[in-house]
């Protein structure tokens, strides 16, 4: 029984998807025309399955020149993403100490943030709390749990209209568009972070 289970884990070892066989093998099993199996995607129910390759069908076809041109790739990729971060960073701290309303806006936004988030929670646990809570008939009918849930989910809605108009003042302050704007704000709360 246990040489049967070893088996089955090998074979499922040796199957690959494409990324890793550009990464470890230097080619592509999709140019290749290769036989490939089809699994259930595990980390996304809803998504196309994922395709796997067998090693032993690939090997032949194993390229060196193929693995040094994918790793100078992801290696140039990679700087690519540090030099990039590191402009956006920079561009942020300057718009921040140069424009003292975009500090004002950032501030607010982080607020409501927060706000829309503990409003959420409290609704969560209003329905957490009430055993006659059904979530297909609230889903269903789409009506909130209670008077005290919809007026949470108006706050909700009234904060994030006034996010919106806040990253479009932002935009015209910072001259940038909200994605560009939401990216920069990241990796400069992530570099904080990194600096406590």
């Amino acid at each position: 029984m246990s040489e049967v289970f070893s088996e089955k884990n090998k074979k499922q070892d040796s199957l690959h998807i494409k990324k890793w066989y550009k990464e470890n093998y230097g080619v592509d099993p999709i140019k290749l025309k290769l036989p490939f199996k089809e699994v259930k995607n595990p980390y996304f129910s809803s998504a196309a399955p994922m395709k796997l390759w067998d090693e032993k069908d690939v090997l032949p076809f194993k390229n060196e020149a193929g693995i040094k041109r994918y790793s100078e790739r992801s290696n140039a990729g990679k700087k690519a993403f540090k030099t990039r971060k590191i402009r956006m960073i920079e561009w942020f701290k300057q718009v921040k100490s140069g424009k003292p309303r975009v500090l004002e806006i950032t501030r607010r936004l982080w607020e409501i943030g927060e706000q829309i988030n503990q409003l959420h929670h409290l609704k969560e646990e209003c329905r957490n709390t009430d055993p006659t809570y059904d979530p297909h008939e609230f889903w269903e009918f789409g009506s909130e749990h209670c008077e005290d849930c919809k007026e949470k989910s108006d706050e909700q809605w009234n904060l994030r209209e006034e996010r919106e108009e806040l990253f479009g003042e932002l935009e015209v302050v910072c001259s940038a568009d909200k994605r560009t704007i939401q990216v920069a704000r990241k990796y400069y709360r992530n570099e904080e972070v990194d600096k406590k």
